[in-house]
């Protein structure tokens, strides 16, 4: 007592915290704060050490005096990292630390990460701690090494930032493994001669003496493909909220959810869901990490169960398939088609450990709405007979290729409340039509209804055409990066080619370029956020897969978009390679042929006739520019075949008169020759322009031509300017041209900066905008910009004025034309005509400003200059059939 009385007494004795900051070694002054940001840095390093090694046991001394520190996604994730290292007797540090941290952990680096990396530092793959777990011993780092330092190359070679944005895609799994799957499939169909199906002896108890005749497609599914798979080897989260994602489960987490289960789903949680969205509706959130290996192994163990019963499948993704139940039912003689799917349903669970779910129907589109029905785990059967009636029960969106957009197009044009089919079938197809357009009108019309196009169970796997997609973390800084990123694209996009053993001649670039007021990082890390798409393609001298001939022509394409490319605003790039050939030089064939003996467009370009008359094969020739082939003395029998790697300096091309002999005549009926006729003034008015997109005619950017009206850049923009504007605008609303609408205004947006007055440009678009709203809301009870309240501003009487505004309207003076066809036998008609002169000035006015000039009509001839000609009598017959102009 007395000893704590002294020390309370004792100014100078040390404090608990004093004594803390001791222990730590934390650097602070004497008034007890930090003294400098890197103090506080100090303190915070040493504070997380010690907070993550108290109170963990030791197990092992493995990895005694190795220290690590995670950068970036790893497997196994950072947190199981940290417990096996420190758990076997290493240090786990949450900073990199120059000289204390040991190792590096990572599956993959940036490339500006690997500039800054030191000579010393080592970056080391994240399976050298599983493994030396695995063995009870430190292995040689030499084997797991990713990078060595920057003076050494890296171990592995080095990944291309494209080829490591596609390992990591689930995306682009999907997309590779349907097409293998179709492989996969159209081999086995090809080899159905000596293909056995073992598994049909399991049906033979439900063989009856009927043959059914009524045709039945199921479409399968699996439910929740990429966490079943996971939960296989993790038994204990069985019946608990699981989502697949590249993100940890915690609040900051920017991922985007794959898949999640049926539990997570029943706490709000869904696909492409932000992780820390997620985590608020859910805060028990399991996430796992994707197992891409396991899921191409188990596709096809799905797609190899199905075709111990029957080869007529048509594959359509890692998870999901069609079958044709109607004729294995035909084959086996059994009239239960779902007995014959509980069986097939049983094996899949038994051979993948996933479960799937199945939905049949007479057609494809039935089959899968049931299988939605069907979900989790079931099967549902709808006859012929209930396929109307249960598909329009259904909401709009379920149907296949009417998507949020669409919808909103219903609900604009045929009625905020149209919702269901049943609220569609009573549409008419001419109106279903203009509303979705003329294909997508068709389709949903017999969709409604429970038809949909015959499905062919023969697998076709002919591509018409390659391409190479990344969207994801492209932040370019200048025209180097841009290269080595477009070299990058070249060289898959030529890998892809070669693979199968195709050539392509036409080469397509697109960009996706940020919006104006887009923000520069979205809300998803890495993610392109909203853009706005650049497209341009060139035709190649001849068909090629060199990667340098396709970077070339890329950034040549790039370099020809007007207005140049803002290259930081750059958010995605896509080479599309069509116009595709063999590699020995053959073009590609349409794959199902010509149908109720019709010709294809290939059939027709690989024929010509011969001097006969006759159908010959025909051949692609190589024509050099030098030295023209001459046809005419070339028979078809000495056509030669050229290869792709022979014809350097050569150009394909082909003549029209090497594909059809022209006939020279044409039998013709008895024809009587008229007298000339005048001819009649053109129409005095000119076309039409207030649909004009947004456009910079002139290279020095003078003005803008704004739905037809000139937006000077230069200078002040006048209200007469804007009230013009504001007129054309209102024939976009009067003819429901709302898409048009919003091009032009984002086009119009896209162009400000090139404005002497931004803000003036910015201020006249919003009034513009509000215009359209206040408008909309008057005719339709809707906006368009999302102004709820367009009457704020008091502009009402400015835009009421403008829609008061009469339409200016030419009459157009046409003549009278002469009545050939009259009752009377002669007929005698006078049609007055202008002078040459004044024709010439009418047909030529003065060129407008920014306008493309118009090449002259030809003069009328001096001797057509009199005022009035009178046609000449003609006598007509009813017998003619044919009358001829001369």
């Amino acid at each position: 007592m007395e000893e704590a009385l002294t020390v309370l007494g004792d100014p100078s004795a040390p404090t608990v915290v004093q004594r803390r900051t001791h222990d730590l070694g934390l650097r602070v002054g004497d008034d007890g704060n930090f003294r400098s940001f890197g103090d506080y840095m100090h303190a915070k390093v040493s504070k997380l050490l010690d907070q993550c090694h108290s109170g963990v046991p030791t197990t092992s001394a493995i990895f005694a005096g190795i220290s690590i520190y995670v950068d970036g996604h790893t497997d196994p994730p950072s947190h199981e990292l940290r417990r096996l290292i420190i758990e076997n007797g290493g240090e786990y540090h949450h900073y990199y630390l120059h000289g204390r941290t040991t190792y590096q952990v990572a599956a993959n680096l940036a490339k500006t990460k690997v500039e800054r990396l030191r000579a010393s530092e080592k970056i080391i793959k994240p399976e050298y701690i599983t493994d030396c777990l695995k063995k009870g011993r430190l292995l040689p780092e030499g084997d797991y090494l990713l990078f060595g330092g920057k003076e050494n190359a890296p171990n592995n070679a080095n990944v291309a930032p494209v080829q490591q944005f596609f390992n990591r895609s689930r995306l682009h799994l999907i997309s590779t493994m349907a097409t293998e799957l179709k492989r996969f499939v159209a081999t086995m169909q090809a080899n159905e001669a000596v293909h056995e199906f073992p598994s049909r002896a399991k049906l033979g108890h439900l063989v009856g003496p009927v043959i059914p005749t009524t045709p039945i497609i199921c479409h399968i599914d699996m439910d929740c493909f990429f966490v079943s798979v996971a939960l296989r080897s993790r038994p204990e989260l069985i019946g608990k909220p699981v989502a697949v994602t590249h993100s940890s489960a915690n609040s900051n987490a920017y991922g985007e959810i794959a898949s999640c289960s049926y539990e997570a789903r029943a706490h709000g949680v869904y696909a492409r869901q932000f992780v820390r969205e997620a985590m608020k509706t859910c805060p028990d959130l399991v996430c796992v990490p994707y197992e891409f290996d396991a899921y191409v192994a188990t596709a096809k163990q799905l797609y190899s169960t199905l075709a111990r019963y029957t080869l007529a499948l048509k594959a359509i993704s890692c998870d999901e398939l069609y079958f044709d139940l109607g004729a294995l039912c035909a084959e086996l003689s059994i009239t239960d088609p779902l007995a014959i799917i509980s069986i097939i349903r049983a094996e899949i669970t038994a051979v993948t450990g996933c479960v799937a779910s199945a939905g049949l129907g007479p057609n494809w589109l039935v089959a899968r709405l049931a299988t939605k029905k069907a979900k989790p785990a079931g099967q549902v059967y709808v006859t012929a007979e209930e396929a109307p009636e249960f598909v329009q029960s259904l909401p709009i969106s379920d149907l296949p290729s009417v998507g949020w957009s669409n919808c909103e197009t219903i609900q604009e044009q045929l009625g905020a409340n149209v919702t269901t089919c049943r609220q569609l079938v009573e549409r008419s197809l001419p109106e279903l039509r203009s509303t979705l357009g003329f294909a997508l009108g068709e389709k949903v019309y017999r969709a409604i209804r429970g038809q949909c196009d015959p499905m062919e169970f023969v697998q076709s796997v002919d591509q018409k055409s390659v391409s190479v997609n990344v969207n994801f973390g492209v932040r370019l800084k200048d025209k180097p990066a841009l290269e080595e990123l477009i070299s990058s694209i070249s060289t898959e996009l030529k890998g892809r080619l070669e693979q199968i053993d195709r050539a392509g001649m036409l080469l397509s670039v697109k960009l996706l370029i940020r919006q104006p007021d887009a923000p520069i990082e979205p809300a998803k890390y890495g993610a392109h956020g909203p853009v706005y798409p650049l497209r341009k393609s060139c035709k190649l001298p001849r068909p090629t897969t060199d990667a340098d001939v396709i970077r070339i022509n890329a950034m040549r394409l790039i370099g020809g978009f007007q207005p140049a490319v803002v290259i930081s605003d750059i958010r995605g790039i896509a080479l599309h390679m069509t116009k595709l050939f063999t590699l020995a030089g053959q073009p590609i064939a349409s794959s199902g042929g010509p149908k109720d003996g019709t010709t294809s467009l290939w059939q027709f370009i690989q024929t010509k006739t011969n001097k006969d008359g006759q159908i010959a094969d025909f051949t692609w020739k190589p024509i050099t520019k030098k030295k023209p082939i001459d046809s005419s003395n070339k028979s078809p029998s000495k056509a030669v075949q050229t290869n792709i790697a022979d014809a350097d300096s050569e150009d394909f091309s082909l003549r029209l008169s090497e594909v059809v002999n022209p006939i020279s005549h044409r039998p013709t009926a008895p024809k009587r020759v008229l007298g000339n006729l005048p001819s009649l003034p053109p129409a005095l008015t000119p076309p039409s322009n207030q649909f004009s997109s947004i456009c910079i005619p002139d290279r020095r950017n003078k003005a803008l031509n704004v739905a037809g009206v000139l937006i000077p850049l230069q200078s002040p923009i006048l209200d007469a300017d804007i009230s013009a504007v504001l007129f054309h605008l209102r024939e976009y609303v009067l003819s429901l041209q709302l898409r048009p609408l919003k091009h032009l205004i984002s086009d119009w947006e896209r162009h400000t900066h090139r404005s002497s007055d931004p803000a003036a440009s910015t201020a006249a678009i919003a009034r513009a905008c509000r215009f359209v709203d206040w408008l909309c809301l008057k005719l339709h009870g809707s906006v368009v910009f999302g102004d709820d309240d367009p009457d704020s501003g008091g502009e009402v009487d400015f835009f009421e004025k403008v829609c008061a505004t009469p339409k200016k309207t030419t009459q157009k003076t046409v003549p009278e034309s002469p009545d050939l066809f009259c009752d009377d036998a002669v007929a005698e008609v006078a049609v007055s005509i202008e002078s040459p002169k004044k024709a010439r000035k009418r047909r030529n006015p003065p060129p407008q400003l920014f306008q493309p000039q118009k090449k002259p009509k030809r003069p009328i001839p001096k001797k057509s200059s009199a005022k009035r000609r009178v046609i000449d009598v003609i006598n007509l017959s009813s017998d003619d059939d044919v009358i001829i102009l001369d």
